[in-house]
């Protein structure tokens, strides 16, 4: 892992940039939270925001290669055939210091850690999937995740009640009661607003929010839909202290369809003065 020296002297906005070559798949995690995979093919990605997900202490980003998605979690094997020159990854922390004069916002990006894999300097057989990794402590007075202070649980005794929540929630979509959605949203939609202070309030992301809602309900073909709880798995993170159930792609179960497109809500609860709550 490569560092650099920390120039700021403000309030810092962590991202990670990511690249991966046309050989590879990734995954990203954060602080043992999933952020999403790459599929095989050329990818590179800026400014991925992990602002709203720092832990105390020592914080970890990292991303996983292989040949595909489907091997991400296998044990390390040998790489099949002659591996391509083009089979290389990069994975940096960045940090966006943001000055305001006037009406001019000015943002300034700067990589303090950075972990290369090439297969060229690969000594010997190449053994995948790998992971790059950045550790990281953020800046004092920079936000703390929601989940980072909560409860940590058994998977086993928490389950029943995150899928009731989840579909407690799912039936507020279904039922059109857009108001009392976003109540149960607002937790949320507070962090975001301290997480990135120069972006809308939370008043603002509250109305944001509910139109977009309101506009997808005007599809004639809209329709909410939960999974049920057999066949779909508890997934436990950060530590068991954020979960959520998902289906057997590692998909939320609650999905939205509207204008003949389907996609996934997301909906994680952590322990907080103990009860579940919504934070992410």
């Amino acid at each position: 892992m490569e560092l650099n020296p920390d120039p700021f002297t403000g309030p810092v906005i962590y991202g990670l940039g990511i690249t991966c070559g046309d050989a590879l798949a990734g995954e990203i995690r954060v602080n043992d939270i999933a952020f999403g995979k790459l599929a095989t093919g050329a990818t590179s990605l800026e400014s991925i925001p992990i602002h709203g997900d720092l832990d105390t202490g020592e914080n970890v980003a990292q991303l996983r290669i292989g040949t595909s998605e489907a091997n991400l979690r296998s044990p390390a094997t040998l790489m099949p055939g002659e591996p391509p020159a083009t089979a290389s990854a990069k994975l940096q922390l960045e940090g966006d210091e943001v000055s305001i004069s006037g009406d001019e916002m000015r943002i300034t990006t700067h990589v303090f850690a950075r972990d290369l894999w090439d297969v060229r300097e690969q000594a010997g057989a190449v053994m995948l999937p790998a992971v790059l990794s950045v550790n990281f402590q953020p800046r004092a007075g920079s936000p703390v995740a929601l989940w980072a202070n909560a409860r940590a649980a058994s998977p086993a005794v928490v389950a029943e009640a995150v899928y009731a929540e989840t579909a407690a929630i799912a039936a507020l979509l279904r039922d059109r009661n857009f108001e009392a959605y976003v109540g149960r949203t607002s937790l949320r939609r507070q962090h975001k607003a301290r997480c990135y202070p120069q972006g809308q309030d939370a008043a603002g992301l509250r109305e944001e929010e509910l139109d977009d809602l309101i506009r997808l309900a005007s599809a004639p073909d809209f329709n909410v839909r939960i999974a049920a709880q057999v066949g779909s798995t508890l997934r436990a993170q950060a530590k068991s202290r954020l979960f959520d159930w998902v289906d057997a792609q590692g998909e939320p179960i609650v999905t939205i369809q509207a204008d003949g497109q389907s996609f996934a809500v997301q909906h994680q609860f952590s322990l907080l003065e103990g009860s579940l709550q919504l934070v992410r």
